[in-house]
């Protein structure tokens, strides 16, 4: 039993969350794998953006996180 708050179990929802995300990875992988003459893959300049764009929306959505880019 994990830890619960506000009826949600919050061990459980890690993990559920963690699962979505490696699934979800592994799929990109296979494509981007499988697809590279169809795809127009994104630059390394356009990922970057992506990612402080990814962490610029967690700190808007939990502002008193800390939330910073390692």
């Amino acid at each position: 039993m994990g830890i619960s708050v506000g009826g949600i179990d919050i061990t459980d929802s890690i993990i559920n969350i963690e699962y979505q995300l490696n699934r979800t990875q592994k799929i990109l992988d296979w494509i981007l794998a499988n697809n590279k003459k169809v795809l127009n893959l994104p630059s390394k300049d356009i990922m970057t953006k992506i990612d402080e764009n990814a962490i610029a929306d967690l700190q808007k959505k939990y502002p008193q996180a800390g939330i910073h880019k390692k």
